[in-house]
């Protein structure tokens, strides 16, 4: 059984469909891709894998058993999540934004500092970041912060929502550039919720469409890009060409 697994999930936001009847699976240790327009249920469908929202309907399987929401927390211990803006705590330090769930769950000191080095490697901070605070970075500096803080207890399934549609074309390249260094060097199923098709192009394996709350189409990357499954696909890959 894959990580992630949905079974004839809906949600409404009074009355009206957010996401119709979906039944998928996201392949483990792959980075998978959903675009389509704004409002096509990208975000609530990320929102409901990390327990953030309860569906109207159906069922949702993560780790292989059905999300216990009333014990979310220990779930998404196991789920990094990044969403644009990266909400660091701007009263605490680049390393206590880091640090503060390896407090929370009581892992020893050595190694979130052993762990917090290896992720600031992982993304090009210097070790002379910890002292700083996030007024002190750039905006990309600090997505690369609240991505070091996603991973530190290691996830085995890692959310990005939207988290780098603010930053600037040459910053965001540095960033894909740097998780795709990570996702080789420690694998794990990764979903990313993106507008940006040259985004899901240069960091996913397989890509999701969305339209309306229903997906048109999903498979790998090679298979959607060169076999559109209807006109709206192909419509959507034409207007954002590469």
């Amino acid at each position: 059984m894959s990580l992630i697994q949905f079974r004839n999930v809906s949600h409404y936001y009074g009355g009206k469909p957010a996401v119709k009847d979906l039944s998928f699976e996201i392949e483990d240790k792959k980075i998978t891709a959903i675009i389509g327009k704004s409002g096509s249920g990208k975000s609530t469908l990320l929102q409901i894998i990390n327990g953030l929202i309860k569906p109207s309907g159906g069922s949702v399987y993560v780790f292989g058993s059905p999300l216990d929401y009333s014990n979310i927390y220990k779930t998404r211990l196991k789920i990094g999540y990044s969403v644009q803006g990266t909400g660091l705590f701007p009263h605490m330090s680049i390393y206590n934004n880091i640090a503060v769930l390896g407090k929370i769950t009581n892992v020893p000191k050595h190694d979130i500092e052993r762990r917090i080095d290896t992720l600031m490697s992982f993304v090009n901070l210097p070790p002379s970041f910890k002292t700083k605070y996030p007024y002190q970075l750039s905006g990309g500096e600090q997505q690369r912060v609240g991505i070091c803080r996603a991973m530190l207890l290691d996830p085995p399934v890692f959310l990005l929502d939207e988290a780098f549609a603010a930053l600037d074309p040459e910053t965001k390249s540095e960033i894909h550039t740097e998780l795709l260094d990570m996702q080789k060097a420690e694998p794990r199923t990764i979903v990313i919720v993106t507008h940006d098709l040259n985004e899901a192009v240069k960091l996913a394996d397989n890509i999701m469409f969305m339209q309306d709350g229903e997906i048109k189409q999903y498979g790998s990357k090679k298979d959607v890009l060169n076999n559109p499954a209807s006109v709206s696909v192909k419509d959507y890959m034409d207007n954002r060409a590469l």
